[in-house]
């Protein structure tokens, strides 16, 4: 069990958190090679840790809801918990200069990965003529 994982279920977890500890697991592999910069997690229990190597960038997880968002919407997921407060970062623009300059990187590392969020269930996408209505008032 990884570190992340552990101090994420340092405290009992409700019934249906499984996904979130698989999209912690997830996330963790994916960060364990992160080149060109470092990124320094703190999260919701006040446990630290940095991935890679060079000039930090930092996310403070404010909420673990933040992994089940990123599991299920991805890179919307990761807007609306912020917007939501789930975490933040004193540098956005660094942040997410970090993650975009390994994304491409991560992929080709971790095909298995990136076909899950390829493939992953989309929760009522199709958008019928009362949605549409909906969505143009």
């Amino acid at each position: 069990m990884s570190t992340l994982d552990r101090a994420l279920r340092a405290e009992p977890r409700p019934p249906g958190r499984l996904l979130e500890g698989v999209a912690v697991t997830v996330l963790e592999r994916a960060l364990e090679r992160l080149e060109g910069g470092a990124l320094d997690v703190t999260l919701p229990d006040g446990t630290k840790r940095r991935f890679g190597d060079g000039a930090p960038a930092s996310i403070e997880i404010r909420n673990a809801a933040l992994f089940r968002r990123l599991a299920t919407r991805g890179k919307l997921g990761l807007g609306e918990s912020y917007t939501a407060d789930e975490w933040q970062s004193r540098d956005l623009v660094a942040l997410f200069e970090l993650l975009l300059r390994n994304a491409e990187a991560a992929r080709a590392r971790h095909p298995r990965v990136d076909r899950l969020f390829a493939t992953r269930l989309r929760p009522n996408t199709r958008n019928g003529l009362l949605r549409a209505r909906r969505n143009i008032a």
